[in-house]
């Protein structure tokens, strides 16, 4: 559990598994849940990052801004 702003949020992730999935993480911040989802904030490598986990801990997505297109590897951008 994490108290944020005087509430806690139980978390559906141990800090040992987050650990062992994002061992670089600094800063991370566990958000509301979004929908049936938790979603912690986090700095990995220069990037900032939301991780999002279902309420059973299982990892959904990670979601990562990029500044321009050419962070892209080109097959995710060029079409036929």
């Amino acid at each position: 559990m994490i108290m944020m702003m005087k509430r806690i949020i139980r978390l559906p992730i141990s800090q040992r598994h987050w650990k062992q999935l994002y061992p670089n993480a600094q800063n991370v911040e566990w958000g509301d849940e979004r929908g049936d989802y938790y979603v912690a904030d986090c700095w990995v490598t220069g990037d900032e990052l939301d991780v999002w986990f279902d309420a059973n801990a299982n990892w959904a997505m990670t979601e990562n801004e990029l500044d321009s297109i050419d962070q892209l590897v080109p097959a995710v951008y060029r079409f036929p």
